[in-house]
């Protein structure tokens, strides 16, 4: 079974992946999805993985909150988020 820990630091880095690979991409995507690596990496450390997971996605519908702006209205920010919360339920569903 893989600890908080191993999947948190799995995550961050498909987080910087994607970052890296949205390089080219609209500055709003890849604000979304540094905004969404950043609740991941703030989110606190827990035994239960199942329990940080559901943290995680919590953490991320405020991160969608934070960018859902009027001056965004394609939400290209509220995209990049969903990138990363893809990628935190593709962590979930490997569990």
């Amino acid at each position: 079974m893989i600890t908080t820990v191993q999947l948190r630091k799995e995550l961050l880095d498909d987080c910087y992946r994607a970052y890296s690979s949205a390089r080219d991409s609209d500055r709003r995507v890849r604000d979304g999805i540094e905004t969404a690596t950043n609740f991941v990496e703030n989110e606190p450390v827990i035994d239960d993985v199942r329990a940080w997971i559901a943290n995680v996605l919590a953490a991320l519908m405020r991160a969608r909150a934070v960018l859902d702006n009027p001056r965004d209205p394609d939400g290209f920010g509220i995209g990049g988020v969903a990138t990363i919360r893809l990628l935190v339920e593709r962590a979930r569903d490997k569990l």
